[in-house]
């Protein structure tokens, strides 16, 4: 009897161990995820005193808020999924993560356009590789009838975070405004300083 039971304990144990690690990374995905809104849409808060201290025009602005992200992450995000297909996901996630995240901290120094709009780039260019990546991975960590819910919890981010990254960008710009005394930058520069730093540990 005990020949027969151990070996469907043993089975059970593996079972609840890869269903544990397979929810441990859609929650790492989502984590990122949700980073990668508060990266994206930061400038758009900081626009007014970002413009102001660069002295930036309108129509340069606009560029960095929308153009200058918007064409970048729409034209990687082809090459990114084949790369994704033939290479190891797990080290171009960590490499995108990296990249857009170092784009955000670098930022808080730039002097110019043409730094910022380097930057706002490489922002797009990291971010055009997680989706397709975390898709690809969540339908191997999960048989196709159990897939809906941790796509879901993944996609649910998109939602959350078009208003939660404000809600958290707000937030950061008091941090980083009560800390400007003690770290020399001003707020707007501090904002993406602390920003991007989570998502570089998290990579």
């Amino acid at each position: 009897e005990r020949i027969l039971i151990e070996p469907c304990s043993t089975d059970a144990r593996a079972m609840h161990v890869k269903v544990a690690r397979a929810w441990y990374v859609v929650g790492i995905l989502t984590l990122i995820y949700a980073i990668s809104f508060v990266d994206r849409f930061i400038l758009a808060l900081l626009a007014e005193p970002v413009g102001r201290e660069l002295q930036l025009g309108d129509g340069q602005m606009g560029i960095l808020l929308g153009a200058g992200f918007a064409i970048v992450y729409a034209l990687a995000g082809l090459p990114a999924a084949q790369l994704i297909d033939q290479r190891e996901r797990r080290k171009i996630v960590t490499l995108g993560v990296s990249l857009w995240s170092a784009g955000t901290v670098i930022s808080a120094f730039a002097d110019g356009f043409a730094m910022l709009a380097t930057c706002r780039a490489s922002v797009a260019l990291g971010e055009a590789v997680l989706t397709p990546a975390a898709i690809s991975l969540i339908a191997d960590l999960f048989p196709a009838h159990k897939r809906a819910l941790p796509m879901s919890v993944y996609a649910s981010m998109s939602g959350l975070m078009t208003i939660g990254s404000f809600v958290i960008g707000g937030a950061t710009l008091g941090i980083a405004t009560s800390l400007e005394a003690q770290i020399g930058l001003s707020p707007w520069r501090g904002t993406l300083l602390i920003v991007g730093f989570p998502g570089l540990l998290l990579a």
